[in-house]
């Protein structure tokens, strides 16, 4: 039986150039400018869609070392982005945006630990039957709802960053891939 599944969800957020940023005495990572925070912050998460999105690709093959290995590296990218993330302190005094960020990647993490371990361990049952295949998609569905709320709330939560730091927010490169996962 041929082992169809999407494992994506909508992002919505915006891929800006990357900027590395200065670490204080006590470690906190710290930006001058709002640009260089923004940037900070969707570079981390595009390396962590971008590893969803190798794990999804995986998945479509069907090859269990290939599988496993994309999804050994979205798990470690997911807890790495998420441990940087906690270093970054505030903006402005201001930490909304890091907030929300810090909310949604602790769902990437989450989702990675315990939702995609579990469509893996289906996946690579050798009697993957029917009923299997409903729990996969009844997995997906549930963490798609899921970041939809995480994800409007990073969205709002950027706007607004961008909006009271007066800069311009783009299209993200990966909205593409990701779109077309979707379909």
């Amino acid at each position: 039986m041929k082992k169809n599944i999407l494992i994506t969800g909508v992002v919505f957020f915006s891929f800006l150039v990357v900027s590395c940023g200065p670490k204080n005495k006590d470690g906190e990572v710290n930006f001058e400018t709002a640009l260089d925070y923004n940037n900070y912050i969707i570079d981390l998460q595009s390396k962590t869609i971008k590893s969803i999105l190798g794990f999804a690709d995986a998945c479509q093959l069907a090859e269990e070392a290939t599988m496993r290995s994309s999804y050994e590296k979205f798990q470690k990218q997911a807890k790495e982005s998420l441990t940087e993330l906690k270093k970054l302190g505030s903006f402005d005094g201001n930490t909304d945006f890091r907030d929300k960020a810090v909310g949604l990647f602790s769902f990437y993490v989450e989702v990675a630990d315990k939702d995609y371990k579990k469509m893996l361990d289906l996946l690579l049952k050798d009697n993957f039957v029917d009923a299997d295949q409903a729990e996969i998609d009844k997995i997906v569905t549930k963490v798609s709802d899921k970041e939809v709320i995480f994800d409007e709330a990073f969205a709002k939560a950027q706007t607004d960053f961008a909006a009271k730091n007066n800069l311009q927010i783009t299209k993200n490169a990966l909205q593409n891939q990701i779109d077309d996962n979707v379909e």
